[in-house]
């Protein structure tokens, strides 16, 4: 069905224009939806017409929908009529796309005639190749050129509590301890995709897009590409830009995975190079005297399902970051939301003062959303981490793992059984290419302190 221009100029971004209650679409019912249970309350709660759809009746998700959520099996015609011609009436502010990540974009395009705005969960989408259609598209001005800019992404782990922590100690911690060296984030769990097998559809893009995408986007939310810090001489440096460069990208396989896909990796560990750019304005002046072209600093990010701390009998997931200044170190688990190391005590006790510790960042940006009156506009201020991320950010990210997939140290798949020690995997992963100065002697439970609140909230 193609665009009707008297439907198409009320598809205004970030800004609801039906009269009455909003309207919002779950595209999907699937765990993540579960999850979000407390979300769909408060939705329930203001007064939001609440709308979701799946290709089954007994999605795993659907229960956790508060009464009175209106519910459509799109694979039966006439419900697939009556969502369309509800949307047509009145289009929806928001579409939460909670399909697979392989049909992302697709359920997006299916319904775009209806809806306002876009909530896509990472990945974006699974094809890379129709998500640089679709930017090229916006950069260009040309067919699809609105799609990106009436989508945001949902990335929960720039949503977390350690990740504001820590961005908000950056500036202190350059000022007092200089440039990064090294940065190393895991992001691996103990249950492996059999443990999982209900969700195994979804996995079957393997973890540099699964899991990936997280660690990128708390990258990007500690290392912007511009920040500006002053040392302890009163010496003021500025970051002006900063890329990424890959060096390997380590794929690995549970030697029993029931992955469909038999080139999908379960594990992966990515070396990058990040280089940036500084200027530097000294004391008592305003110009800058030296530019500092390329400074290099590395960057190693862990992901993978079916891996342990110590052994098998430690069923504990490893969610942390590492930041190594020059000889000084950062610790954050972003289960716990703590962190340890050279960090400022005081600013830390604000920090912490303004966050609400309970969340675990995926509920945290649906409920901004709800409480700014479904504007995204009113979530660009006030927050140290926007709650979403723009379809550009996103496309940085997607763009840099997918050349991480295909790169020539990425062909081979190293082997693992089944809640192997996560150090041992990255040893083996160093014996097929990755830079030795990550192998590990440790069994890396340094990095699971703190405790995870009693009342958290997903």
């Amino acid at each position: 069905m193609t665009h009707q221009p008297s439907k198409q100029s009320e598809l205004i971004s970030g800004e609801p224009v039906n009269k009455g209650k909003p309207k919002f679409l779950i595209a999907g019912t699937g765990a993540i939806v579960k999850k979000l249970a407390p979300t769909w309350q408060m939705f329930s709660d203001l007064g939001v017409e609440l709308h979701a759809a799946d290709i089954r009746d007994d999605a795993s998700g659907r229960d956790a929908l508060p009464q009175g959520t209106h519910f459509y099996n799109w694979i039966d015609q006439k419900q697939l009529k009556q969502l369309v011609q509800t949307g047509w009436n009145h289009p929806f502010d928001y579409v939460y796309l909670s399909t697979f990540p392989s049909v992302h974009i697709a359920t997006a395009l299916r319904l775009d005639f209806i809806a306002k705005n876009f909530i896509f969960p990472k990945p974006v989408d699974s094809h890379f190749s129709i998500m640089e259609t679709i930017y090229s598209e916006h950069v260009h001005d040309r067919a699809f050129r609105d799609m990106t800019t009436r989508s945001c992404v949902h990335d929960h782990y720039r949503n977390k509590p350690v990740t504001a922590l820590l961005k908000g100690q950056m500036q202190d911690l350059h000022g007092n301890n200089g440039f990064l060296k090294n940065v190393t984030v895991f992001i691996t769990e103990h249950r492996t995709i059999q443990a999982e097998s209900k969700r195994r559809e979804s996995l079957e893009c393997g973890m540099i897009l699964d899991l990936g995408p997280h660690a990128l986007s708390v990258i990007s939310e500690l290392v912007p590409n511009t920040l500006t810090w002053r040392d302890i001489e009163g010496h003021t440096y500025k970051r002006i830009s900063r890329r990424f460069e890959i060096v390997s990208a380590i794929r690995a396989r549970d030697n029993g995975s029931i992955l469909h896909n038999l080139e999908a990796e379960t594990f992966a560990a990515l070396h990058l190079r990040v280089f940036e750019d500084i200027d530097f304005i000294p004391e008592e002046t305003n110009e800058v005297t030296d530019r500092i072209v390329d400074r290099p600093f590395d960057l190693l990010i862990v992901v993978g399902k079916g891996v342990s701390i110590q052994d098998r009998q430690d069923r504990r997931d490893l969610k942390a970051i590492e930041l190594e200044f020059d000889g000084q170190f950062v610790r954050g688990n972003f289960d716990t939301n703590a962190v340890s190391g050279v960090i400022n005590q005081d600013l830390d006790a604000t920090l912490r003062s303004k966050i609400d510790l309970r969340h675990r960042g995926l509920n945290l940006p649906l409920q901004d959303l709800g409480s700014q009156g479904f504007s995204l506009k009113n979530l660009e201020n006030g927050h140290l981490v926007t709650p979403f991320q723009s379809f550009g950010e996103a496309f940085s990210i997607a763009y840099l793992l997918e050349h991480c997939r295909i790169h020539h140290t990425a062909r081979d798949l190293v082997r693992y059984a089944p809640l192997d020690r996560i150090s041992d995997v990255v040893n083996r992963c160093v014996a097929k290419g990755l830079d030795p100065k990550w192998a590990r002697d440790d069994d890396l439970s340094g990095l699971v302190f703190g405790e995870v609140p009693m009342d958290k909230i997903d």
